[in-house]
């Protein structure tokens, strides 16, 4: 169980996690680069949320200690702000008048196609 909770592989690959996600969302983002991305987004995506967990498991007593401090209170209600900021949002459009979302009736009552493109 020792080998499971151990620093020397769980930070590293937390970060190599970490590196490919924020990659392939960036491409998802502008629609550019490979559709490949999209599938390795979502699962490694959820390689990341599974180290990042024990990340925080094995970094626990660390973790307390820096949440205790003035800065991360800081950084902890700006990062709030910001989410609430960001979610307060209008969604703005995404397709134009009168076509409607890929796979949905339009306003004149067509169906329309989707492109296969998941603009989420």
């Amino acid at each position: 169980m020792q080998k499971v909770f151990n620093k020397a592989w769980i930070s590293p690959l937390t970060a190599i996690l970490f590196t490919v996600v924020a990659v392939t969302g960036i491409f998802m983002f502008f629609h550019a680069g490979p559709g490949s991305f999209k599938f390795l987004h979502k699962w490694m995506s959820w390689g990341l949320v599974a180290v990042g967990l024990l990340h925080i498991i094995v970094n626990w007593r660390i973790l307390l200690s820096y949440l205790r401090t003035k800065t991360a209170l800081i950084s902890i209600s700006v990062g709030i702000v910001l989410c609430i900021a960001v979610a307060m949002q209008a969604d703005p459009p995404r397709e134009r008048k009168g076509e409607g979302r890929p796979g949905f009736s339009s306003e004149r009552g067509e169906h329309i196609e989707s492109d296969g493109r998941d603009d989420h």
